[in-house]
């Protein structure tokens, strides 16, 4: 999941603001680079809930459940990085 602006031609879409990740089961079954992330909040976004996902990437050497780099994020009930 990506809560962020994208790039679509010349035209950027606003960053959102209050977006919810909830109850969600992420894997990444062959997935062997670092960094894996289940959840990305971009900069600039604001007030994002991350609560109740579950993340897996046994072949990933650093995994993370959430990579946050917005404001206001809440966050509860998530998995470790794992």
């Amino acid at each position: 999941m990506w809560f962020g602006r994208r790039n679509s031609g010349l035209t950027f879409e606003r960053l959102p603001s209050g977006c919810a990740a909830y109850n969600n089961t992420v894997t990444w079954g062959a997935y062997t680079s670092a960094g894996a992330a289940a959840v990305l909040i971009q900069a600039g976004s604001t007030t994002a809930n991350v609560k109740n996902n579950l993340g897996y990437a046994p072949s990933a050497s650093a995994p993370v459940l959430l990579l946050d780099s917005g404001t206001g994020t809440a966050r509860g009930s998530n998995s470790s990085d794992a």
